[in-house]
């Protein structure tokens, strides 16, 4: 997930200089180091917009495809549950997203094949894409 690359990132730069502290790594991320350690340690979230910012800050995509992925594993979750309904709104709603970000992921896990669109109201999740 998101926070298990930033720790990745984090271990990394710390393996090429050993005083690499946290300290310079939040100064390199350009956040307060308390907001960094709460994250690190999972007693504070990464949201979605603060995983951006630090993926452009430390030109990695890793940590932002993390959170996408999660997003897009809880997407169609939700889609393959008995009680879905085929509205944005109603979907943004439940994953906590804003529905430019659930138009996002319907296009995405479209593209990618994890989802078939039967009719405008009957999605199916494709279980193995590949097969």
């Amino acid at each position: 997930n998101a926070r298990q690359e930033l720790l990745r990132q984090f271990a990394h730069r710390r393996q090429t200089n050993r005083r690499y502290s946290l300290r310079a790594f939040a100064r390199d991320l350009r956040t307060d180091h308390s907001t960094l350690s709460q994250v690190l340690r999972g007693r504070r979230s990464l949201t979605q917009r603060l995983a951006e910012q630090f993926a452009g800050r430390l030109d990695f995509g890793g940590v932002a495809e993390a959170l996408f992925g999660e997003q897009e594993a809880r997407f169609l979750r939700l889609v393959a549950s008995p009680n879905f309904r085929a509205d944005s709104r109603w979907l943004a709603a439940r994953l906590a997203l804003p529905v430019d970000r659930v138009a996002i992921l319907l296009q995405r896990t479209l593209r990618r094949r994890r989802l078939s669109l039967s009719s405008s109201n009957r999605w199916l999740v494709v279980e193995n894409p590949n097969a």
